[in-house]
């Protein structure tokens, strides 16, 4: 099994990207010229460190992006997370990042995250990035990058994985479509 877990990861990411603290073009500061730029800080957090902050917005929708810095699909649709987190924040919307990268990229981690404007409560795994760190993290798969969206009611209510055997993948607006539908239930 443990072959199979990296065949999946190596196919949802790609390890070699060059720049990869460079957001894509799509990418928004998370504040405007009237406000004061919020400070973006990465912290080292365990799966039960990341549980008790999902569970500490209870009565918000959360959505938890697991991401990493040699991961060009994570970088390219990164940008549509602090989007989210900006424009439905006063509909009860939570963004929460998780950074499955070694200990070492903490300084790349975070410098992608200031350039991104990510705003919101960013993690860094403090297992690190390799298979028993995504496991432990409960990463369908063990490929980034990956979704998970908790309804108000803090149970999780839908996993975003990729799967190369699938004829296609999962969106942002697919995604963004399920953030609102949940946005909707009180």
């Amino acid at each position: 099994m443990g072959a199979v877990v990296v065949s999946l990861w190596n196919t949802g990411c790609n390890k070699a990207a060059p720049n990869a603290d460079t957001p894509s073009p799509e990418a928004k500061p998370a504040t405007s010229a009237t406000t004061p730029a919020a400070e973006v800080t990465l912290l080292a957090a365990t799966p039960q460190e990341l549980e008790a902050a999902v569970a500490a917005h209870q009565g918000k929708v959360v959505l938890v992006d697991y991401w990493a810095t040699y991961c060009a699909p994570c970088r390219q649709q990164f940008p549509h997370t602090v989007q989210m987190s900006q424009e439905l924040a006063e509909q009860g919307f939570v963004a929460i990042s998780v950074c499955c990268d070694e200990p070492e990229k903490e300084a790349e981690a975070l410098s992608f995250l200031k350039k991104s404007g990510a705003t919101f409560q960013n993690f860094r795994s403090s297992l690190g990035g390799d298979e028993d760190a995504l496991l432990a993290f409960e990463i369908d798969g063990g490929a980034l990058p990956h979704y998970k969206l908790y309804g108000r009611d803090g149970g999780l209510q839908k996993a975003f994985g990729t799967d190369p055997t699938a004829d296609r993948q999962f969106t942002s607006e697919e995604i963004e479509q399920h953030v609102k539908e949940l946005l909707k239930q009180k």
